[in-house]
């Protein structure tokens, strides 16, 4: 039933930006789609800027152990990266898989500082664009009313 409701909601809802919280798109990447298998040995801090309902805020993404951890306060150990949010319905559509980094880049709806390495792999690590632009693409397949193939 959840699948059903969250096809419809996939196919039919138009994504706003009061529904691009960043801190809801950094708790979905390190809780569901954090790619570990890609994550650098060593410990890198990535700090995420932004503005939300008018409120600027701040979260630290912490690597270590090829494990993340999403922080709300600084873990301490200096930032690595710093990505700015300028535009959070444009990280939403990078998040959903609705547009490419590069794109997202070049719009300037976001920005990244740091090392040429750790900014070209930090949207490897995040395997939410290639899963939700799947997910889409098989909705798109399945006719109206029909059952969607199970995950």
């Amino acid at each position: 039933m959840l699948n059903a409701i969250g096809g419809w909601a996939e196919r039919w809802t138009e994504l706003t930006t009061e529904h691009s919280d960043p801190e809801v798109v950094l708790w979905s990447w390190c809780q569901e789609f954090l790619r570990r298998d890609l994550l650098p040995d060593g410990r890198v801090v990535v700090r995420f800027d932004f503005v939300f309902g008018g409120r600027k805020a701040r979260g630290w993404l912490l690597i270590e152990g090829r494990e993340g951890e999403l922080c709300r306060v600084d873990p301490g150990f200096g930032d690595d990266l710093v990505v700015t949010i300028t535009d959070p319905l444009t990280f939403t559509h990078w998040h959903m898989g609705r547009v490419d980094w590069a794109a997202a880049l070049r719009s300037g709806g976001i920005r990244v500082s740091g090392p040429r390495a750790l900014s070209r792999a930090l949207p490897t690590w995040n395997a939410g664009p290639e899963t939700n632009a799947r997910r889409r693409a098989e909705l798109e397949q399945t006719p109206m009313g029909a059952p969607a193939a199970p995950p």
